[in-house]
């Protein structure tokens, strides 16, 4: 017959204990020292407070769906591998484990906000090869995120070339550029062949005229190649927070005596026209240091900025406009030691200079 049980003091049961309804425990504190819970229906809260902290020693499989709200971070051990086999990597691919531990998916086709890892396409690669992959793999618009490349030395053994509009991220480190075989003209680190193009760095060098490490640095090691960044007939064009140290050519900048520098150019050089020009170039917080040419070379630019740059150690001009450009403003830039002039405005109209100086230059 149905009836209640009260207990003031505590209960010791050595046996089995079966409960056929709901049991209500207003504390709980229970030592397993093996146990297997099968919950075959329900839900379950751990906690109410954000102060809490609920901690498990051993795997966890979760077979369903897993959200983390208010942008949480998730920290793993140094050592930690991450493997995923869902073929939607958008849910996961903001998981990055620095070092040589990276998430993994049979699926790159997607990623968090448009944020791509290089370290997704390293597979053994050099810095060159797997940042080339990924501009080739990645949608149009997207974001390559290379700031935590971590597998050895950044090198690039031949010509970035960028055919589609994309940002790329780049860390605190040196990018070496050395190519392979002999010396050419066209052999430029990164070759821009596309509009909506973004590269960033982390810093540049403060006005000292060394380049001290810690900054993001790209570094032209052969003398007689192209420039750090070349485009041609590119419009919307964002250059910023570089360092870019090359060779500076000498005897009257010789060109293959050098390497190094920053040119943008109309798509057909000396044919005259509103359309045959490269429009929006904004270059901005960078510092270069030995080139074969001119620091920053514009032909036939309309609509561009060039701020807080300072270019030292030029084969010819520090900063050259020409060819028809036109609407050009420089402002807070510095122009040291060069065989030509540290400013060149040539044939350019509607253009400022601003708060600029050089000094040094052999005109």
């Amino acid at each position: 017959m149905p009836c209640s049980l009260n207990i003031s003091g505590s209960l010791i049961v050595s046996g089995n204990l079966t409960v056929l309804n709901t049991a209500s425990i207003a504390y709980l504190s229970a030592t397993y020292v093996t146990s297997s819970i099968n919950i075959i229906s329900g839900s379950t809260i751990f906690g109410t407070s954000s102060l809490n902290t609920h901690q498990f020693t051993g795997s966890i499989y979760v077979s369903g769906g897993s959200s983390i709200f208010q942008q949480q971070n998730i920290n793993f051990n140094a050592g930690a591998n991450i493997g995923i086999t869902s073929p939607n990597i958008s849910d996961y691919s903001g998981l990055y484990q620095a070092g040589n531990n990276l998430v993994s998916s049979t699926d790159t086709g997607n990623s968090l906000n448009n944020t791509y890892y290089i370290m997704a396409y390293y597979a053994g690669n050099s810095f060159g090869s797997a940042l080339q992959s990924a501009i080739n793999s990645v949608p149009s618009g997207s974001i390559i995120d290379c700031t935590l490349w971590t597998p050895g030395a950044a090198t690039i053994t031949s010509p970035i070339n960028i055919t589609k509009p994309v940002k790329i991220l780049l860390g605190s480190y040196d990018v070496n550029v050395s190519f392979a075989g002999a010396a050419s003209l066209t052999n430029h680190a990164f070759n821009i062949k596309s509009n909506g193009i973004t590269i960033e760095g982390f810093s540049r060098s403060p006005k000292s005229g060394a380049s001290p490490a810690g900054q993001t640095r790209i570094i032209m090691n052969e003398a007689g190649e192209g420039y750090h960044i070349f485009g041609t007939g590119s419009n919307d064009i964002t250059i910023q927070n570089l360092d870019l140290l090359g060779i500076q050519s000498c005897c009257n900048y010789d060109l293959n005596t050098g390497a190094g520098g920053v040119c943008f150019i109309e798509p057909n050089p000396g044919i005259s026209g509103g359309g045959n020009t490269t429009n929006n170039i904004t270059l901005s917080n960078l510092f270069i240091s030995g080139t074969r040419d001119h620091g920053i070379y514009f032909i036939g630019s309309i609509m561009s900025t060039v701020k807080d740059c300072r270019v030292s150690s030029v084969g010819g001009h520090g900063f050259f406009t020409t060819a028809g450009s036109t609407s050009t403003y420089f402002y807070n830039c510095y122009a040291s030691s060069g065989n030509l002039a540290g400013f060149c405005i040539h044939s350019t109209s509607y253009s400022t200079l601003e708060n600029c100086a050089a000094e040094g230059f052999g005109m």
